[in-house]
């Protein structure tokens, strides 16, 4: 039988279905089906909503009803809008179940709302239905009396957040590495050695200590030990939502020897995030006409890592012949902003010591070395633009 396709098509085929097997592979957690809930602390749903827009996840607080509008607070007074789908409303510290909604990416009709009540969040006859990431709510489809874990376990220090903050703890849970799974929207970034420990719905990072031990030497950028568990002992730190252990000990383990409220299956991995990337900048590629006291602005994708922006930057003008260039002063600032889709995303701001050169073309280039929270490289990037006469 002759074959219909053209010679040479079916490695074509074959090309296309790597392509589209990779495209799957990198698409970020927070784009995903989840299987089932994440512990979380109410402060990380205020501090990294996007990151959590979309999951199931549980949260530890008590409901409050200010003049008929839901909030579901912490014991800190951290508190997130709230759409109740439960008859009765607890008065006491509960563990709750449900989604965290972008309202304004939903519109009015979306099933997902019927047996909530939006009117008393959004009110139709006097705002407008807001728009994406401008309000977030936690809907909540169960929940239960919030009782103490039997021992100390990942699950209740993420979920008790700042008030485990100071304790003393051991856990047990599943290496996984700088963040390799996308289990957590960012690191503590206040040591050079970070990776994430998880036990069935909750994950944490560990600092201070680097993976190595008695029989293991765990290498955080690679995901070949994660199917091993280690026994992690330090104190317990948070700040903005993120809770972490500042590691003493760490030994192997078991999944067997964890206390019974985290001897649950273990969720698949999942792909981790792509590596950063320069999504636009001010000024633009080729502008002309540039401020000569510009203070350029570039957004990346991703959270990065702010130790590796040193010496990993750097400006200077074109000169006359190709490739060369005159390197000048120039001082480089992060920003972190939440109100992206993924989590954290950077915002590089470079500004340099004396005005610019009036009709010179500037570029400003990255080196290798930068990368984002979980260790993925930058891909290399450039920025070429003219300064104007002002």
């Amino acid at each position: 039988m002759m074959n219909a396709w053209p010679p040479g098509s079916s490695r074509i085929k074959l090309a296309a279905l790597v392509f589209l097997i990779a495209v799957l592979a990198i698409q970020p957690p927070s784009s995903r089906a989840q299987t089932g809930a994440q512990a979380a602390a109410v402060a990380a749903l205020i501090d990294y909503p996007t990151f959590y827009v979309d999951r199931t996840i549980v949260v530890r607080g008590h409901l409050r009803d200010t003049n008929g509008r839901l909030s579901f607070e912490d014991d800190d007074g951290h508190r997130v809008t709230a759409a109740w789908r439960p008859q009765e409303r607890p008065d006491t510290t509960v563990d709750a179940a449900g989604v965290l909604w972008d309202l304004g990416r939903m519109k009015q009709d979306d099933p997902r709302l019927a047996g909530y009540d939006v009117t008393s969040i959004v009110r139709m006859g006097a705002q407008e239905w807001p728009r994406p990431w401008d309000l977030f709510v936690f809907a909540v489809t169960r929940f239960a009396p919030a009782e103490a874990s039997p021992g100390t376990t990942i699950r209740s220090l993420v979920l008790e957040g700042a008030r485990a903050a100071g304790r003393q703890a051991t856990v047990v849970g599943q290496f996984r590495g700088r963040n390799l799974f996308g289990d957590l929207p960012r690191a503590p970034g206040v040591n050079r050695w970070e990776f994430v420990v998880r036990a069935a719905d909750a994950a944490i990072w560990v600092t201070g200590m680097q993976p190595r031990g008695k029989d293991f030497d765990f290498d955080p950028d690679k995901r070949v030990d994660s199917n091993r568990w280690l026994e992690v002992t330090g104190l317990v730190r948070e700040n903005r939502g993120l809770t972490w252990i500042e590691a003493t000990k760490l030994s192997l383990s078991q999944p067997g020897t964890m206390p019974p409220a985290d001897a649950a299956p273990q969720p698949k991995p999942i792909a981790p995030f792509p590596p950063p990337e320069v999504l636009f900048s001010v000024p633009a590629q080729g502008e002309t006409d540039v401020s000569p006291t510009v203070a350029v602005r570039i957004q990346m994708s991703r959270a990065v890592d702010r130790s590796s922006l040193v010496r990993h930057i750097r400006a200077g003008y074109l000169g006359p012949a190709a490739g060369q260039i005159t390197w000048i002063a120039s001082e480089v600032d992060l920003e972190e902003r939440n109100d992206a889709p993924g989590g954290a995303i950077a915002v590089l701001r470079i500004t340099f010591a004396q005005p610019l050169e009036r009709w010179r073309s500037v570029r400003i280039q990255s080196l290798d070395g930068i990368k984002a929270t979980d260790g993925q490289l930058l891909k290399p990037w450039q920025l070429t633009f003219t300064v104007g006469g002002r």
